[in-house]
């Protein structure tokens, strides 16, 4: 499991799509994504990453399940790329 957390941060933004994220937030184990074409996301490669556990779409939002960990550092430095 990677611990350069700005290298998976930037993996999953190119996934999402810099310019489809409208936001992201997180709650203890998931990171929330609000998009404005959730079938521009390859889940496939999303959940292909080490680090993602699963993902799921709601609405207009996909939710990624990381390690607590992870979430934390990962979602600072995905904040650098919104």
């Amino acid at each position: 499991m990677s611990k350069n957390y700005q290298v998976l941060a930037k993996k999953i933004i190119d996934i999402v799509g810099v310019d489809n994220v409208e936001s992201v937030t997180h709650c203890q184990t998931r990171l929330r994504f609000v998009v404005k074409d959730p079938k521009q996301i390859d889940k496939a490669a999303l959940e292909d990453l080490d680090e993602v556990k699963e993902s799921f779409s709601v609405q207009d939002s996909i939710r990624s399940l990381l390690a607590l960990v992870l979430l934390t550092m990962c979602m600072t430095q995905l904040k650098s790329y919104i």
